[in-house]
């Protein structure tokens, strides 16, 4: 049987809800590691990480470094059996499995800057359905790191017959405007096996614990919402669904995984903000798209998900008492010194069009001229590190690095199977082939498409960031590198590379180097 949105899913063409972030100072010329004192408006403040300790609030913890006997696996499984209990019984309530997935396809906002808010919402009410069905009202869902044991699932999504995807036979035969005009027909199949993680895949660079704590680094809000959206979200989509299966498409969360892929999607989201970036307006509303516990329509909005406490949960790396100190005073200055700011803009350094095709294991190589590339290697920024988690409003500090280099990617013409593939992204490495994977000097970073970029929705217009400062800075120590000019080559591969390569084409209209 097709299925189609349920009652109170009817999807609306919306426009992102603004680009703009907090106001802008210029960043600091000059000196490499300091440590900045500021206060910042807007951020989270850390004397709320302390409740969590009380047990007033969820705590997500890593499901990635728990022991596969821990009580987690056995409760979220009896959620999901739960649920499809509740399918067979009445399938009418919206908490069934499948009405759940549902719900992603037919308002999921990819592409949009809401994609954070929304999926908060979505994985928050969903973990409060999963305690309402077993009896345990106090039950958190989990993250799955990707940093971790290579990115491997952990064990007992497939040694529980309830978190295995295979064992369910769910069919997803349903269709969203929201999505897509074509039907969404995958299977309960995974790509990913007890011993073959994210990260041993020639495409998943996106993994590293290297990458995952440079995207946290990212001041500007849309740099960071791009880079986890396009990078490690996409592409660990695609990667665990390979050719056909549940994740790979709109109805993803007919994997059990999917809501623990969410929520470590999540869990960076709040460390970022924890740490002191702030966020531009959120204006979006749900009314009706969600569910509570009890099976009722709920309103929510975007503005309301931006404190994820308020809403009733933590993470287990946010719990931690806030330290009373003040920083050492060893490199630290006043604003006044240094009128530095996390969320100032990039700053563009070269803007030229793409150049050739490239198709699956066929590269193609993009000149561009870029003046100024070595100011933008050796430069300054600032950015909030990662030790402001545990320090008050008041004592979070602002620290300096050398600058980063990005490249963003847009005007993208694709043909073919967009969502079977992930782009490896080179720089000034020619005749690049497969089997060179993301361990060579030259690579900057990968991106994948999770929607379809069909023509006219909004994931069509999707544009692709890559920071490519560490491959960059491997070929100028080598002096390999002309600070006035380099060589993007774009690798297209297989998502599952043990089945028949697909038929997919990628175009790049424009090309920009950017100086954060």
């Amino acid at each position: 049987m097709v299925g189609k949105i349920q009652a109170g899913a009817k999807p609306s063409m919306r426009r992102s809800g603004g680009t703009g972030g907090p106001s802008r100072r210029q960043v600091l010329k000059g000196g490499a590691a300091a440590a900045v004192a500021v206060a910042t408006a807007g951020a989270l403040s850390a004397p709320a990480i302390v409740r969590a300790q009380g047990g007033t609030l969820r705590v997500r913890r890593n499901a990635s470094t728990m022991a596969s006997t821990d009580s987690f696996f056995t409760d979220y499984g009896e959620a999901v059996k739960a649920m499809h209990d509740l399918q067979a019984s009445d399938p009418t309530d919206q908490r069934t499995w499948r009405n759940q997935s549902l719900i992603h396809l037919g308002h999921c906002p990819h592409g949009l800057d809401d994609f954070f808010a929304w999926h908060r919402n979505y994985i928050t009410f969903y973990e409060e359905i999963c305690g309402k069905l077993i009896g345990k009202p106090d039950f958190a869902l989990a993250y799955w790191d990707w940093t971790e044991i290579r990115g491997r699932l952990p064990a007992p999504f497939f040694s529980n017959d309830y978190l295995n995807v295979t064992y369910w036979k769910d069919p997803s035969n349903a269709q969203s405007n929201n999505w897509s005009p074509v039907e969404v027909r995958t299977v309960g199949t995974r790509a990913l096996t007890p011993t073959v993680g994210l990260q041993d895949r020639d495409t998943g660079g996106n993994f590293t614990a290297a990458n995952i704590a440079q995207i946290l680094k990212l001041g500007p809000f849309n740099d960071f919402w791009h880079a986890v959206e396009t990078g490690p979200h996409n592409t660990g989509h695609v990667l665990t669904g390979g050719s056909n299966g549940h994740m790979s498409n709109g109805m993803s969360p007919l994997d059990p995984i999917f809501w623990l892929h969410h929520c470590n999607v999540d869990r960076l989201w709040a460390e970022w903000q924890t740490v002191g970036n702030t966020m531009p307006s959120q204006p979006q509303v749900y009314n009706g798209q969600f569910v509570n516990a009890d099976g009722r329509s709920v309103d929510a909005t975007a503005a309301a998900a931006v404190d994820f406490r308020a809403m009733g949960f933590t993470y287990e790396t946010l719990v931690a008492p806030a330290v009373a100190a003040a920083p050492s005073e060893k490199g630290v200055m006043s604003l006044a010194e240094a009128p530095v700011d996390p969320a100032a803009p990039a700053v563009l350094l070269a803007s030229g069009p793409g150049g050739p095709t490239a198709s699956i294991g066929r590269p193609a190589s993009i000149a561009v001229a870029a003046t100024g590339l070595a100011e933008g290697l050796f430069g300054t920024r600032a950015f909030f590190p990662s030790e402001n988690k545990t320090l008050s409003a008041d004592q979070r500090r602002v620290a300096l690095e050398p600058s980063r280099t990005l490249l963003r990617l847009s005007e993208i013409t694709v043909t073919g199977a967009a969502t079977q593939a992930v782009v490896n992204v080179y720089v000034n490495t020619p005749g690049v082939t497969p089997s060179d994977g993301y361990g060579v000097p030259g690579y900057a970073g990968s991106f994948s498409y999770f929607m379809p970029p069909v023509e006219g929705s909004h994931a069509a217009m999707q544009a692709f960031t890559v920071d490519a400062t560490d491959a960059l800075r491997h070929l100028a120590e080598a002096g390999r590198l002309d600070p006035n000019d380099l060589t993007v080559q774009l690798l297209p591969l297989p998502v599952q590379p043990e089945a028949d390569p697909p038929e997919m084409s990628i175009t790049v209209g424009k090309i920009e180097v950017l100086r954060l």
